[in-house]
């Protein structure tokens, strides 16, 4: 028979850590109490993409809890000089290299600019330049918001997709 789990001891663990978070926010100080409260605004809107919240999270964890993330930065960096972590990042590398050379002969082939596909899929202009240019890596939806916009499946824009 499965074990049960209880609600209310998932809700203490929650509580219990949101209180950790609080102690460690009211002994900050007010200009850091302001960052993690506009990183706070980031997280909880519906406007912001899983990358930026990605990355406000880790801000606020680096101003409240510095030695954590200082421990994870480390950690990170160990982990990275593995030779599974380089042929992840190669493989990684090459299909960033094929979606934005694939993003942009769709592009040509349907006589679109950066800023039509951004009026056609709701993605920024700019964020489909970083995309073309390979400085950043897009989520699944955009992908799809992609595709769909150029009339491809996604799997022609994004390797395994």
């Amino acid at each position: 028979m499965p074990t049960m789990i209880n609600p209310r001891d998932i809700l203490a663990h929650d509580a219990a850590r949101g209180a950790m978070f609080l102690h460690a926010y009211k002994e900050c100080s007010r200009p850091v109490q302001e960052l993690v409260d506009e990183m706070t605004s980031i997280i909880v809107s519906d406007e912001t993409d899983g990358d930026e919240k990605s990355h406000a999270i880790d801000v606020i964890i680096e101003a409240l809890f510095p030695m954590v993330a200082a421990d994870v930065t480390e950690r990170h960096r160990l982990l990275m000089q593995s030779d599974e972590a380089r042929q992840a990042i190669a493989e990684m590398d090459e299909k960033e290299q094929t979606f934005a050379n694939r993003l942009k002969d769709a592009m040509d082939k349907r006589g679109l600019t950066q800023e039509q596909l951004a009026a056609a899929t709701g993605v920024s202009q700019p964020a489909i330049s970083n995309m073309v240019n390979r400085n950043c890596r897009p989520q699944r939806r955009t992908i799809s918001k992609l595709a769909a916009a150029l009339d491809v499946d996604p799997s022609e824009l994004w390797p395994q997709q």
